[in-house]
Formats: structure tokens, C-alpha cells, sequence
């Protein structure tokens, strides 16, 4: 859950404390630099070993032109070695496969010599965008580990991920392995922080709900979320909204004859009177759609679904419709226990 908002700049960077671990969404080039230059000046000056794991839009040698430009010290850090520059095809891939063992040791010795050259620690970051399109499930794993990583030892983790590339379902995924997110809002960068259910003997309690003027609040579980189609649910991504989800996994025949073992859709509330504002869900066809839409934007939760479920009862007649009802009801169903949990964001 996101707790509380703050702005971001080069005085936050230098008083961020060891054993936090950030995710960064960006857009643009200039999105990196804006975020990435204050973050390693702060380092250098701190005396931490510094490592600039490299993505597909920003490359060394403008790396090395920026950071001249902004600390003029800069060319002695490099030469010292006090940061490495080095490209995601040298750190993360090895015959261009990614083995996540391999690259969380390696931080750890990394770690293991900065120390014992007497830096304060390292800080690091690394540009997660080339590795999205691969195995998620194994990125997600790296990152819950990492993570862990990260909170016990004198480093500092900056994650930056392309919001086009990045599902709803993926940004959840983002937010269970960090403790703070960037994102950019109304032009400025805020840094929020997020405190994840506690753990329980069936694993990930829920996210506790909430709603926040400047960011993004889930209801979502752990386990049911990695369940989500990771592909085709593309919500818009304003930043004043609730996002609630449903999900129904299909049977065997539906799968056979749709491509698809699941259906999940993502409801985005207004925050103020909970009306529904927008919708993405599994690729499904143009009617359906044309039906979900028709019944569900401009009305609040309950009634919307009730819309929703009688019309596709009414118009569509193929197996997969029983999985739409389910995963609407599965969004009902949530949203009537975050009433339960947060009363007060009703009346």
C-alpha cells in the first residue's frame, strides 16, 4: 500500500538510507536522466562503490557525457573505478540467457569488494527493460530476491522499468519486490513509499486497501495475481485511480477452443464517488467488449457488474462467457470486502 508522497531530487537521494531497494517507471530517455544523474551524484559524494547497469535507451557514452556535465569530479570517480558502466548484454545474460543466480551472486561480490576497499556500501542500478519480454515469472523471483538482498546489507537498489512495457498485472508484480516506487506526476517525480501485507503461513496477505491523491492503490492477493494474464490487460495508467481486479480460470474445453486459461479484467474506480472510469481485460472480441464497456463505465461497482453480467447473459452465447461472470463477479466480490476493510472512503 502506498503510504504517503514525497518530492524527489538530488537532497532526497543523499539522505536515502541503506538497504532500500526503489522502482523506477520512466517513459523517456530523459525520464533516466532525470532520476539517475542526482541518484549517482549523491553516491559518489557519499563514498559508495557505484554500478550503472545499462537498458536499450541510455548508453555509456552519454552516461559518461551527462554526469561530466553535472559533477565535475566525475572523471576521477571514473578513473578510481568508484563506478562501473556496463551494458545489460555483459551483466545479466550469458550466451544470452539470463540466470538469475549467477547475477544475484555477482552483486553480492561486487558488494563484497567495495566493502573491502573501504567504500560506505554500493548503489546500484539496473534497467530491467530487456529482460520484461522473457520468462516474467523468473524477472518477478530475481527481484523478490534481490529484494531480500538488498534490506540486509549496506546497498541501495534503483530499478528502473519501461511504463510501456509494464500491464497492470506487471506493475503489481513492481511494487511486492520494492519498498519505494518513482513515478512522475504532474510533471514532477514523487517517490512513494510502499508497505506490502505482512507474510502468513499461506503466503502474501492482500494489500490493505487505500486511496491516495497522487498515486495508484490496489486490492489485490499476492497468489491470484500471479495468476493474471501478464500480456493483453493494458489499463490506462492515471494515477488518481483505484484499480480493482477479477480473475476465473477456465476449464479445459475453454481453453481448447479460445487460447486462453484464464479471464481477468481490471476495473479503474474514480476515487471520489467510486464510479467506474475505465476497463482493460483479457483479449476477448469487439462485441464483448462493446458489451463490458456499454455496461460498466459511469456506474459504481455494483451495479455496473449487475449491468454487466445480465447482458452478457443475454448476448453472448460461447463457453468463455461463464469465465467473463466469474471474474466479474470475482471484482465484485472485492470490492464489497474493501467496503468492509475501509468504510470510511464511502461515506
Amino acid at each position: 500500500m502506498v503510504e504517503r508522497a514525497k518530492k524527489m531530487g538530488s537532497d532526497v537521494f543523499g539522505g536515502i538510507s541503506q538497504g532500500i531497494h526503489v522502482c523506477q517507471f520512466y517513459q523517456t530517455k530523459e525520464d533516466l536522466i532525470d532520476v539517475l544523474v542526482p541518484y549517482f551524484k549523491a553516491g559518489l559524494e557519499n563514498n559508495e562503490f557505484c554500478m550503472w547497469i545499462t537498458g536499450e535507451l541510455l548508453h555509456k557514452d552519454e552516461i559518461i557525457r551527462t554526469m561530466r556535465r553535472n559533477l565535475s569530479q566525475f572523471e576521477h570517480f571514473l578513473l578510481i573505478g568508484q563506478i562501473e558502466i556496463i551494458p545489460y548484454t555483459r551483466w545479466f545474460l550469458t550466451d544470452d540467457v539470463f540466470d538469475q543466480h549467477r547475477v544475484l551472486d555477482a552483486w553480492m561480490d561486487k558488494l563484497e569488494q567495495s566493502l573491502v576497499k573501504g567504500y560506505e556500501g554500493m548503489r546500484v542500478t539496473e534497467d530491467i527493460a530487456p529482460l520484461i519480454e522473457g520468462n516474467w515469472m523468473n524477472l518477478f523471483d530475481y527481484e523478490a530476491k534481490l529484494n531480500d538482498n538488498i534490506g540486509k546489507n549496506r546497498m541501495i537498489g534503483m530499478c528502473t522499468y519501461p511504463l510501456v512495457k509494464c500491464g497492470a498485472t506487471e506493475v503489481l508484480d513492481v511494487i511486492h519486490t520494492h519498498q519505494f516506487m518513482l513515478t512522475k506526476h504532474v510533471g514532477k517525480w514523487e517517490s512513494l513509499e510502499i508497505s506490502v501485507g505482512r507474510k502468513s503461513k499461506n503466503g502474501m496477505q492482500p494489500l490493505p486497501y487505500t486511496t491516495d491523491s497522487s498515486s495508484r492503490s490496489y486490492t489485490v492477493d499476492a497468489d491470484r495475481s500471479l495468476a493474471l494474464d501478464r500480456t493483453s490487460i493494458q489499463p490506462s495508467s492515471n494515477s488518481n485511480t483505484i484499480v480493482i481486479s477479477g480473475y476465473k480460470s477456465c476449464t479445459r474445453d475453454i481453453v481448447a477452443q479460445n487460447g486462453l486459461d484464464c479471464f481477468c479484467i481490471d476495473l479503474e474506480l474514480d476515487p471520489v464517488n467510486f464510479e467506474i472510469v475505465d476497463f482493460a481485460c483479457t483479449d476477448i472480441g469487439r462485441l464483448s467488449k462493446k458489451i463490458l464497456r456499454e455496461a460498466l463505465l459511469g456506474y459504481k461497482v455494483d451495479e455496473g457488474v449487475k449491468n454487466a453480467i445480465e447482458r452478457v447473459k443475454k448476448r453472448l452465447f460461447f463457453p468463455f462467457k461463464n469465465a467473463i461472470i466469474a471474474a466479474l463477479e470475482d471484482v465484485n466480490r472485492w470490492y464489497n470486502e474493501m467496503k468492509e476493510g475501509k468504510k470510511r472512503l464511502f461515506q
